[in-house]
């Protein structure tokens, strides 16, 4: 079953994203513009098997809140070469990070999250 918050994009793909069918997960934090919310949103971004294509569907259509683990504003201003850059930088600075010190996404504090995360 899809979470009734998600906002509905294209294709099949929505039936695997972590968002719209795990009921743990509170989808309002998609769509806070606080950092620590977008932080641990796309956090969550990196664990779902849809990523890409929630990315691709999100700059076909203009959708708001994070998706495809990037933010509105990453979306409008780049280009989706630009966009997969960012990724990967996230994904190493993250991965550096939870080496050092692992933590759950959704139970990220503050102080906590990494400090070049975000472009």
């Amino acid at each position: 079953m899809i979470n009734s918050s998600v906002r509905i994009l294209e294709g099949r793909w929505l039936e695997k994203a972590l968002c719209a069918t795990d009921r743990s997960i509170d989808t309002e934090l998609f769509f806070d513009e606080s950092r620590e919310s977008q932080t641990r949103a796309i956090m969550i971004c990196f664990s779902c098997p849809v990523m890409q294509a929630c990315l691709t569907d999100s700059l076909k259509i203009h959708v708001g809140g994070i998706r495809g683990g990037t933010t509105e504003l990453e979306r409008r201003k780049f280009d989706m070469a630009k966009l997969q850059n960012i990724l990967m930088l996230r994904h190493e600075s993250l991965r550096i990070f939870l080496e050092k010190k692992p933590l759950s996404p959704l139970k990220t504090h503050k102080n906590q999250l990494p400090r070049m995360f975000f472009s």
